[in-house]
């Protein structure tokens, strides 16, 4: 087990005159540590009272919350995503959520992925998830049980807290009387305020523990997400204004935290957890500005969005009163707990990095992380991205497709009415982060070679390999053979059973089935290589209490970068089909309807794609030159 010595490391980066903590001997305890995650959700910046600013008069509704800053270590520069479910994938895979779909939304974490409770399982822990999920709800598979936690007990989003088929407003969950789950069993309903609950649940989960092993508890909060609804012996404490019951769930929320604490020191287990508090994104800024001083609100790239408060409190191993300004990223948290109590190589796949060992290896004469940051959100056919580069350069182009750059070191709260004109920098910007879109958006799948004309099976990743849910890309190129017309019959290009078939008719038309909706391209030649690109975004009701969605499906299909067809599908919910078929290449499941003629090796991304590259946006027209390599792109058919 590693020592501690992340504080004493970033000690000598951060600017604060604290003398060095106290760290581990480096003997091996008896036990290794528990860990206890609290996650609030929309929580900002502002709503800690040891963040307000001093014009703030009044006393703190955070008192537990800000006691427990003071006691270990606050990060004055942490960054999230911007909303509930990227964050919640980023904090549990330590990946960037875009590699596993969430833009915001997707099928849930790849099961091929190692979760943090998967790692720390590994590590000998009980795991336990408490409270929100929000990582997939309609399949098991995206559940918590089957992302590494022994426990379960929450929702798996907030549209599944009111009854099912509640005819209430559904753009409004619940607090009071909420319908849970206990692991993977149906919901029910329980009596009471949602805060209490995931409390009640939590306190006992850390007093009934094995003394001996290891816990990491996954806490969950919904509050202060809204609707504001306090439990009426805190909203009792504040005016009925929105203001004043919003600073009543704050209160509750630090009450929760408070006596969670409370359970780790009567039960003797405060001094051997690690504590971490976090927020997933900003707050929204509907009753009072949640973010002061930074800049902007939850759904947006600019600083109040994305840079939320962060806790980590280890009496063991943390001197009080410890502030870091060092940039660091949700990213970091896996990664980080991870290694402080194991001695186990980290994954190289992992986005995030160990603090402790970072900041040890830093060597920059300005300090800090050396590494660029990333952020993208894409719903059908706009796309928001933010770059924040090792230098505190900002970019964040937004969704009405402006762009601004903000120098962070000189407007550290991201005004923009600070922004600056530097088209040499911008440029530079744009560039990184389209080398990251490229790196995150392609699929890592398995691919098994059948024969030399390009013949194959695609396996792996089967949340995103089957079209269906969010942004889909399949492109392949194919050189049909000369006397292929005349056979008479359909031809394979790639099949997964009940979810896509991609075929060549016998009138030489690409015919794509997928979602009940059927598009065929011209007639195209035999005897040269053809690209075809499959694209499409779907728009999914995925609950039953879901605000429905009056955006259809949008599919389509493109040859030699041609729009050939294009159509909305009438599926609103997404279907039950197994995943896990495999997608074969060049002939159907049952190895018949053999295509004839060469395949290049296919190409699936996570992301719906445009006709032409934008500065913002990947573009269908550089695909041909991938799988066609020899073939210039045709203007016309």
């Amino acid at each position: 087990m590693r020592s501690a010595n992340l504080v004493l490391l970033a000690l000598m980066l951060a600017s604060c005159g604290d003398p060095p903590p106290t760290h581990l001997d480096g003997e091996t305890r008896s036990q290794a540590p528990n860990i206890l995650l609290l996650l609030a959700d929309d929580l900002g910046n502002h709503d800690l009272g040891i963040n307000r600013q001093r014009s703030s008069a009044g006393s703190s509704p955070t008192p537990n919350m800000d006691a427990l800053a003071q006691a270990g270590t606050r990060f004055t520069r942490f960054y999230t995503e911007s909303t509930c479910s990227p964050s919640r994938a980023a904090l549990l895979t330590g990946r960037y959520a875009a590699r596993s779909g969430f833009r915001p939304i997707a099928r849930g974490i790849p099961p091929e992925l190692t979760t943090l409770p998967e790692a720390l399982r590994a590590q000998g822990y009980a795991t336990h998830h408490v409270g929100k999920w929000h990582l997939g709800s309609t399949r098991e598979s995206a559940w918590p049980l089957a992302q590494g936690f022994d426990s379960s007990f929450g929702f798996l989003n907030q549209w599944s807290l009111r009854e099912p088929g509640d005819k209430q407003p559904v753009s409004y969950p619940t607090y009071f009387d909420p319908w849970l789950k206990r692991n993977n069993e149906p919901a029910s309903p329980f009596k009471g305020h949602l805060t209490d609950l995931l409390t009640d649940h939590t306190s006992k989960l850390v007093e009934d523990a094995d003394a001996t092993q290891p816990w990491f508890i996954y806490h969950a909060y919904f509050a202060p997400h809204t609707p504001i609804e306090p439990a009426p012996r805190f909203a009792a404490n504040f005016p009925d204004t929105d203001a004043g019951r919003y600073e009543a769930l704050l209160q509750q929320l630090d009450d929760s935290a408070g006596r969670i604490l409370e359970s780790l020191r009567a039960s003797g287990q405060y001094d051997n957890t690690i504590i971490v508090l976090a927020s997933d994104n900003g707050g929204p800024n509907k009753a009072r500005d949640n973010n002061a001083p930074y800049f902007g609100k939850k759904n947006t790239y600019w600083e109040g969005g994305v840079r939320v408060p962060l806790v980590i409190h280890w009496p063991e191993g943390f001197q009080p009163g410890t502030v870091i300004h060092e940039a660091v990223t949700i990213l970091d948290l896996y990664p980080t707990l991870l290694g402080l109590v194991s001695d186990d190589d980290i994954a190289p796949e992992l986005d995030g990095v160990d603090l402790a060992v970072a900041f040890e290896e830093q060597t920059s004469e300005r300090g800090g992380l050396e590494r660029d940051l990333f952020w993208e959100s894409f719903v059908y056919n706009h796309v928001v991205y933010g770059v924040l580069d090792r230098n505190n350069q900002r970019l964040y182009h937004e969704l009405n497709n402006e762009t601004h750059l903000l120098d962070l070191t000189d407007n550290p709260h991201g005004d923009p009415a600070r922004s600056l004109e530097d088209p040499v920098t911008v440029d530079a910007l744009r560039e990184k982060y389209r080398d990251w879109r490229s790196d995150t958006r392609e699929l890592d799948l398995e691919w098994e070679s059948t024969s030399v004309d390009g013949h194959g099976v695609l396996s792996g990743d089967d949340f995103q390999r089957a079209p269906g849910v969010a942004g889909y890309t399949f492109s392949i190129g194919i050189t049909p053979a000369a006397d292929g017309a005349a056979s008479g019959k359909t031809q394979i290009i790639a099949e997964q059973s009940g979810l896509l078939t991609v075929a060549l008719d016998e009138t030489r038309r690409v015919v794509v089935e997928v979602d009940g909706e059927t598009l065929r391209s011209f007639p195209i030649e035999p005897g040269r290589c053809h690209s075809i690109v499959f694209s499409a975004f779907f728009h999914r009701q995925t609950t039953p209490n879901a605000i429905k969605n009056r955006l259809k499906p949008m599919l389509g299909l493109f040859v030699d970068g041609l729009g050939a067809d294009l159509v909305q599908s009438k599926r609103r919910v997404p279907g039950n089909e197994d995943l896990s078929q495999p997608t074969f290449i060049g002939r159907d499941s049952q190895g018949n309807r053999q295509f004839e003629g060469r395949l290049s090796p296919p190409h699936i991304y996570n992301q719906m794609l445009l006709l032409e590259e934008t500065p913002s946006f990947a573009g269908i027209d550089g695909i041909h030159s991938r799988v066609c390599p020899n073939e210039s792109t045709p203007t016309s058919t």
